[in-house]
């Protein structure tokens, strides 16, 4: 790793990242890289990808960053192949002297029928591709169920064959990480995972946004009844529903037939696309899902991890073989919620085919990114800096300033916001005389644009582009912590704001902590509250690290750096140990406070010479008191409020120079005042003061 020299220096670190990622391509075992933002890991892995002499596969979580990916392909330069729609075959030139690349293609890109506005019922589509039906499977389908007028001359099948038949010869393939789960893709190349997705591979039963039914409640029974209505060997009079397999799962002699026939039948989403006993329709009420076989299996073989949540197959429970002998990749793992009886399905890669795979990542949680590979592998980490060198690059390499404003961790994940939000929204544009770019939770920013906050104060956007689908509301540069992950709209700018934090609830904890075979004990309140030594990792990867990566969406731009770097106001506390903030700020708003500062900026405005501009604590309390606005203040206060003010160079004080030996306090000369239409900020010293009240005339600046 490099040391605190190295970390100032761009081009050192960036050399280091390639470097490290050279290595993990010649390397035998999977590697995790750990480099910050514009350390260049994704361009090295592009070059690297055009020069090595084994096949890669470019995955990543966001399709605009296929474009990226192609732009960069094309200028090295690469051939991207074409299909011919007669066979399927490779048209142009692809000789050994010539490397080429190309996008995996996607039903919901690449077919006609899948789009809105086209003959094929884009409706229908969608939803049975939701129930488990593979986009390939829906286009063989009776167009009267799932209507594909493009049929086999789709373009997307004409790719999708097209890349089959050639894989070998395509040197570079660039896809979604949920295209790792076809053999072909993965089977002998170098396979390269940019950032961890899990939503590529975690479905979670029912899934509140499905509208066809999907609840394992559901689900499973009408499964049995299936398999009761087949007259197949599934021992029905055993285990009618769901109850019975609860019950009944732990009695050997009883569940040995249901293993039998899942071993003679399969359990996996690919099997039950050929069960002839599972409908495909949309009616409103049909309960027949393709997970229905794995779900109902699972549950044969779940054990308790943990309070509340069990897991197939269990790491003690030496059930490897038989999960391989139903079909399903060892790495497969179903959680349940005991309470609930929701059930999550974790879906990686078949990863063992691969040659290599690589993970690249800014603050990855090993943990996690080992539940991509096979039991008992793990990923070699390596990282191009230290934690305690990481903000030392980020401040002086990039020239970046990330500003604390706002002192509670402010979960917004439930999208109950801070009263004081709207203060700070007003002081960061005053502070830096412009709009910006914002990033919080969905429903924070639902909230934002309700309360008029998105209008007011958010960066917009001239000609907005419709495919920025990062973005949550048109014209305005605002995102949600889900969709900016992995996000270039924000790299080009020098401001950004970061308000609360993801909290993700103790339920999404438990399901992270069991899909690793870790229990979580939950105890504490608040900022007292604890997972565990493991839970609190996965908390802490689900909470802290987003923030972080949220911040390091801002200025990744070179011409950013270039430039002076970025400022990033940050308000919450929800940050790694190791990640602190270049200064801090606090926004006060109290009536009281507010009432000192006018009444001593008055005096100072009012004064005929210099020795009148200062007051006693008891002049300014009797002032305040007698004042218009009727405000009544103790001594004590006006007098804790002044050495505050004094603390941030906003007051200035003669000690022992009044009547008595008593203090003289007055507005300081360099205290910097700043106007926003009619709001008031004045600044000093960390501290900002926000009055929307009109203020003396006076020369201060």
């Amino acid at each position: 790793m490099l040391d605190s020299d190295a970390a100032r220096d761009l081009s050192a670190v960036r050399s280091r990242t390639q470097e490290l990622i050279a290595k993990a391509f010649q390397a035998s075992d999977p590697t995790l890289i750990e480099a910050p933002p514009s350390s260049g890991k994704t361009t090295s892995t592009y070059e690297l990808a055009a020069t090595v002499d084994r096949p890669v596969t470019y995955l990543c979580g966001r399709t605009d960053l296929y474009d990226e990916a192609r732009t960069h392909f094309e200028e090295l330069p690469l051939t991207e192949p074409h299909f011919n729609s007669s066979n399927d075959s490779i048209d142009g030139d692809t000789t050994d002297s010539t490397k080429t690349f190309t996008v995996i293609p996607s039903p919901h890109r690449d077919c006609p029928s899948f789009q809105a506005d086209t003959p094929g019922d884009e409706t229908v589509l969608r939803e049975l591709y939701s129930k488990g039906y593979s986009g390939r499977k829906l286009h063989y389908m009776d167009a009267s169920t799932a209507p594909t007028p493009c049929g086999d001359e789709c373009p997307y099948l004409q790719k999708l064959r097209g890349i089959k038949a050639a894989v070998e010869s395509i040197d570079i393939l660039i896809g979604h990480h949920s295209h790792a789960h076809r053999a072909e893709y993965v089977t002998d190349r170098i396979v390269v995972l940019d950032e961890f997705n899990a939503d590529a591979f975690l479905s979670t039963y029912p899934d509140p946004d499905s509208k066809p039914i999907d609840d394992p409640r559901k689900v499973i029974p009408a499964f049995l009844e299936a398999v009761d209505g087949a007259e197949s060997a599934f021992p029905t009079g055993e285990f009618q529903d769901l109850t019975d397999i609860l019950v009944k799962r732990n009695d050997a002699d009883a569940v040995a037939p249901v293993i039998e026939w899942f071993k003679s039948n399969g359990a996996s989403r690919s099997d039950a696309q050929d069960f002839d006993f599972i409908n495909h329709s949309l009616f409103e009420y049909d309960r027949d899902h393709l997970l229905a076989p794995l779900l109902t299996f699972s549950l044969f073989c779940m054990r308790r991890v943990g309070p509340q949540v069990e897991m197939a197959p269990h790491p003690e429970a030496n059930l490897l073989d038989l999960w391989e002998a139903v079909g399903l990749n060892p790495s497969l793992r179903v959680v349940r919620d005991r309470n609930t009886g929701q059930m999550n399905v974790f879906r990686p890669p078949e990863f063992r085919q691969a040659h290599q795979v690589i993970g690249l990542d800014g603050i990855p949680t090993p943990a996690l990114w080992n539940l991509l590979l096979p039991p008992g592998v793990t990923f070699n980490h390596k990282q191009v800096l230290t934690k305690s060198e990481f903000l030392t690059y980020l401040t002086e390499a990039l020239d970046m300033s990330i500003v604390q404003i706002g002192s509670g961790m402010h979960h917004y994940a439930g999208g109950r916001l801070s009263p004081q939000d709207h203060d700070r929204f007003r002081a960061i544009k005053t502070l830096e005389n412009n709009r910006f770019p914002l990033i919080s939770t969905k429903k924070a920013l639902q909230q934002y644009r309700e309360y008029n906050v998105i209008a007011d104060f958010v960066t917009q956007i001239r000609n907005f582009d419709n495919d920025e689908s990062n973005l949550e509301f048109e014209a305005f540069k605002a995102s949600n912590y889900a969709s900016v992950k992995s996000s270039n709209a924000f790299e080009q700018d020098d401001l950004g704001v970061v308000m609360g934090t993801p909290f993700p609830g103790d339920d999404i904890v438990r399901l992270w902590a069991g899909l690793c075979g870790k229990g979580v004990d939950i105890s504490g309140e608040g900022a007292a509250k604890t997972f565990g030594e493991f839970g609190d990792q996965i908390f802490e990867h689900l909470t802290h690290n987003q923030v972080v990566q949220a911040i390091l969406r801002f200025g990744r731009d070179e011409t950013v750096y270039e430039r002076g770097g970025a400022t990033v106001y940050v308000s919450t506390k929800a940050l790694p140990t190791w990640f602190e903030p270049t200064d801090t700020i606090e926004v006060r708003t109290s009536e009281k406070q507010l009432a000192v500062l006018r009444e001593l900026k008055k005096a100072a405005v009012d004064a005929e010479r210099p020795a009148l501009r200062f007051r006693t604590a008891p002049e300014l309390s009797n002032e305040i008191t007698n004042s218009a606005d009727e405000t009544e203040i103790a001594t004590p206060q006006v007098r804790e409020t002044l050495e505050s003010l004094i603390a941030c160079d906003i007051a200035t004080v003669r000690r022992d120079h009044g009547r008595n030996g008593a203090d003289l306090y007055g507005w300081s000369a360099d205290t910097r005042i700043q106007q926003l239409a009619e709001t008031h900020v004045i600044c000093g010293d960390g501290h900002v003061y926000i009055t929307s009240n009109d203020w003396p005339q006076a020369d201060a600046s």
